[in-house]
């Protein structure tokens, strides 16, 4: 068999790809790791997260938890990798009982820290009045509280309280242009926000949502407003410049909100989205994605973001049966969507779908209002555009571009190792040409041809420069067996091709899915022997891409 090939086009690109990564803070013995971490435009690193026993960062004097489960929150310098500031809240030491066992954090635009969570009969942050439940029984109550971005002084903090034993928490957090905070949420029973009036659980099985919103100066419940149906969830909300809010989840059974026209079910769980006026709460809109089978279609919706033009996006899963989103193509069971609704009627846009172990964390603009992406994928996703991404193992981090406009894929990186990494937090940089990005990984991952990162439990901060990166073309819509050796490779790998395949595009793609050489084979009748040359690739993992007609292959490819 007889290699034959094209010269190979090699793409240089120097300012593209992931440039920086660190592991910044790893857990310890003693139960201490970030559950949330965000960066501001300077690339500085604000973390929240639980611990229990005492936790260290860097040359800061350790904090030492006074209950079961305490939190902690920390900032970082970006450049210089030093932990500037971390104070801790939590129970009071009666016992075990008391602790915050989960924590969100957010920034104003200030650069303060707003985080939510829930605690057990009370908590105390820094020299603030102490907040109590009203009730012990081991019930959960939501706080939200702010901390000086500057010095890590606690400056506010507010609860709901509840007289009975049934339990309130917070799932999603926001912050608006002015620093002001929205939170939504479960409650039982009855539960008491500030001076407002309380709010009593409705329906059938006495679970309802609440999105509640708080003063950013002053820390004083503004306004709250309450959803009730059948299997209630409420599980992302987001605010605009303006302070508009909207609020995603799901139900069963029909959805009323205000004066709104009620919403029936669409299956056994349905999609919802809508929007609150700032100032009141007052619903503005409300629409859902209705499934085929009114017994059995089950949908869900995790997270939504605001865009830089005041439109919707949220993301979810479809579970069972299909999904139809107003007069776009119906979502199949077993994908994960990323939507857009035009934020000023509520109507459906657009639709991206991945495949359902794709998760979207986060989601920010550059400058230019172009949309971001990051979340956790495993085995491979396909982006559409003839853009795909493999894992090396276990759950990596995918980071995409999508048109604003019409929600094609644009570009995609992936980072990660053999187990599980998260994003949590996407920023920005100051200058608009790159992307910081934090989270969490476990054991060992890495980010592009950067050296490895290793720890257990522990928080990344990476940047991606994309500026100047190209959009993606072609398909693939057929699996190509191919033999790639040697695998680790030095100067060259040899790639053996099927009988009777097409000509063969080769690109090779770094970290940032960015093509670093391209290479046509030649077919023949009996297979085709291909060798690349590698040895002006720097050490490092790369992803070989093989396209040859419909049919198309990508494998992790690692020089040495």
């Amino acid at each position: 068999m007889l290699g034959l090939a094209a010269i190979p086009e090699r793409l240089y690109a120097q300012q593209l790809g992931w440039t920086e990564a660190a592991s910044i803070a790893s857990g310890n013995t003693e139960y201490g790791y970030s559950s949330q971490s965000v960066t501001d435009t300077n690339g500085d690193v604000l973390m929240a997260g639980t611990f229990q026993g005492s936790i260290t960062l860097g040359n800061l004097p350790a904090l030492r938890a006074r209950s079961f489960r305490d939190i902690y929150v920390a900032k970082m310098d970006g450049r210089t990798r030093q932990w500037l500031w971390a104070v801790r809240a939590g129970g009071n030491g009666a016992g075990s009982e008391p602790y915050i066992p989960e924590v969100r954090i957010r920034l104003d635009p200030a650069g303060n820290a707003i985080i939510a969570g829930y605690y057990q009969y009370s908590a105390t942050f820094g020299n603030l009045p102490t907040l109590y439940t009203g009730y012990y029984n081991g019930t959960g109550h939501s706080f939200v509280a702010k901390v000086d971005g500057n010095t890590g002084t606690w400056l506010w903090a507010t609860g709901a309280t509840t007289a009975t034993s049934n339990s309130n928490a917070p799932s999603s957090l926001a912050v608006d242009q002015a620093g002001n905070a929205v939170i939504s949420g479960y409650f039982g029973q009855t539960v008491k926000f500030g001076n407002l009036p309380a709010i009593t659980a409705t329906g059938p099985n006495q679970t309802n949502i609440y999105v509640a919103s708080v003063s950013g100066s002053t820390g004083q419940w503004q306004w709250v407003k309450q959803l009730s149906a059948t299997e209630m969830a409420a599980s992302g909300v987001a605010m605009d410049g303006a302070g508009n809010v909207v609020l995603v989840g799901s139900y069963g059974g029909t959805l009323t909100l205000g004066n709104l026209p009620p919403l029936p079910s669409g299956g056994s769980r349905t999609l919802y989205v809508a929007k609150l006026a700032p100032a009141t709460g007052q619903w503005l809109w409300a629409t859902r994605a209705a499934g085929s089978n009114a017994a059995s279609s089950s949908g869900s919706a995790s997270s939504t973001w605001f865009t830089p033009a005041g439109d919707v996006l949220v993301t979810g899963k479809v579970q069972n049966g299909s999904f139809q989103f107003g007069s776009l193509p119906a979502v199949a069971s077993g994908k994960t969507y990323l939507a857009k609704l035009d934020g000023a009627s509520g109507t459906w846009q657009w639709l991206h779908e991945t495949p359902a172990s794709t998760t979207y964390n986060v989601v920010t603009f550059n400058p230019s209002g172009e949309l971001l992406t990051a979340g956790s994928f495993s085995s491979t996703v396909s982006f559409g555009q003839g853009l795909s991404l493999s894992s090396a193992g276990g759950q990596d981090i995918f980071v995409s571009k999508l048109n604003t406009a019409t929600g094609q894929a644009v570009w995609a990186a992936r980072a990660g190792g053999p187990s599980l990494e998260e994003p949590t937090g996407a920023t920005i940089s100051g200058d608009g040409s790159a992307l910081l990005l934090t989270g969490n990984f476990e054991n060992q991952t890495e980010f592009g041809a950067l050296p490895p990162l290793t720890g257990s439990k522990s928080t990344f901060l990476a940047r991606l420069n994309f500026a100047g990166v190209v959009a993606a073309t072609g398909s693939g819509q057929a699996n190509l067996p191919v033999s790639i050796y040697p695998n680790p490779a030095h100067d060259q790998v040899t790639i053996q091709l099927p009988a009777g395949s097409a000509a063969a595009q080769l690109t090779i793609t770094n970290g940032l899915g960015q093509a670093v050489l391209k290479q046509t084979s030649v077919p023949a009748p009996s297979g085709s022997v291909v060798r690349v040359a590698t040895g002006d690739l720097a050490p490092g993992v790369y992803y070989l891409r093989i396209t040859a007609g419909k049919a198309v292959t990508t494998q992790k490819l690692v020089i040495q």
